[in-house]
């Protein structure tokens, strides 16, 4: 047993005989076996001569649910009796809730869902199981989604089906980061990749290809509408087109759940009111996200320079709270000597966490602009990688 999905402060369970259960237990050939455990977090471990030891991941056992008080009452037909026939008479009865109770819990494969008590997961023909009023998925790994009423789990567990015209989707992840998704998709959930899901669509862009590197970035950030097309008619994407500075701090801003900004000053003489960035720039100075490039201007309209994109990135981290894994040793770049003073401490940050890489030549060329496939890249990154 652990005190999270991490497997945090990970015990053997000692305390098995207060339950009257056994632990380790022998089990029949077949491997088949329950256990009454209290609620928390547990990992199920098997060994057999000749095996490999095998282990489940960490799993949610649910409290039970107290407090749910059932009425029954009479309904009166009339005289009579005709059970069954086209005109019953006598007495029938309805199950009604004569207290209210919390939201319900319930476990879909290795997912907790939270329902509300009256909206309980259907178990359809096909196996599948659908959620009238929508409900809340806990992933092991710690990511909570938000789903809409009408989504289907299929029987496999593994694809989460949103209707569409039903809304969006709410993801909150460990690091306290919290996005939307768009309308009518399709969720797969998959513990071997590194946020424990992904999500399916249609392609909308002309100009972004399966076998383009970034085809995957693009698509996340098109999926939890982090950036938006450049034009509709064709569906543009503009990969190669550089980053403007008000729409990084746009991406930051709905990351961290669009925040109500009134009572936030506007120190910026060329952000205006009512612009689409407007927002996101005051809220990103109240929170020392962004100081601007001096003399009381921001340039919400200039390109951003990669190093730039580094250290307001590693800004919006420390604002967050988030801590970033040192996963690989720091090598300096072939062009290192450029890189400005107040961003070698976040490019090297975001090196070691796998965010950012370089190029074929050992560059890194941190004096360009970002395009917006490289923006995409990184904020994909970053968010698997916050803890």
């Amino acid at each position: 047993m652990a005190d999270d999905e991490n497997g945090t402060n990970a015990r053997f369970w000692s305390e098995a005989p207060e339950y009257d259960q056994v632990n380790p237990q022998i089990t029949e050939y077949d491997g088949y076996y329950a256990w009454d455990t209290p609620t928390g977090w547990w990992q199920v471990r098997l060994h057999k001569d000749g095996y490999q030891d095998a282990r489940s991941v960490w799993l949610p056992v649910l409290p039970v649910q107290l407090g749910v008080n059932l009425e029954m009452k009479q309904i009166d037909t009339g005289s009579g009796t005709n059970p069954g026939g086209s005109n019953p008479g006598g007495s029938t009865s309805v199950t009604t809730f004569d207290k209210e109770s919390d939201d319900k819990s319930t476990v879909i494969g290795v997912n907790a869902i939270t329902t509300q008590d009256d909206q309980s997961p259907i178990t359809n023909d096909d196996g599948s199981y659908s959620l009238p009023g929508g409900g809340t998925f806990t992933l092991p790994n710690g990511v909570v989604i938000t789903v809409p009423a009408g989504t289907v789990v299929s029987a496999d567990r593994k694809t989460v089906t949103v209707p569409k015209d039903r809304g969006v989707c709410t993801i909150e992840y460990p690091s306290g980061i919290t996005i939307d998704t768009r309308e009518d998709i399709v969720i797969l959930i998959d513990g071997d990749i590194p946020l424990g899901y992904s999500i399916v669509s249609d392609n909308p862009y002309s100009d972004v290809k399966t076998s383009d590197f970034f085809f995957d970035y693009v698509m996340f950030a098109y999926n939890h509408e982090l950036m938006v097309g450049t034009n509709s008619n064709p569906m543009t994407f503009s990969p190669n087109t550089t980053t403007t500075r008000g729409m990084i701090v746009t991406i930051l801003y709905r990351m961290a759940g669009s925040p109500d900004v009134g009572g936030m000053a506007n120190p910026f003489s060329d952000v205006a009111d009512g612009v689409w960035y407007s927002d996101a720039v005051r809220w990103a100075a109240e929170n020392g996200i962004v100081y601007g490039i001096g003399n009381g201007n921001y340039a919400p309209n200039a390109p951003i320079t990669r190093q730039d994109l580094a250290v307001i990135l590693e800004r919006y981290a420390n604002f967050m709270g988030i801590t970033l894994p040192s996963a690989q040793s720091y090598t300096a770049f072939i062009d290192a000597a450029g890189i400005a003073n107040y961003a070698k401490e976040a490019i090297e940050r975001f090196f070691r966490a796998g965010i950012i890489g370089g190029y074929p030549d050992g560059s890194v060329k941190l004096k360009g602009e970002a395009t917006r496939d490289e923006v995409t890249t990184m904020m994909m990154r970053f968010i698997e990688a916050a803890k």
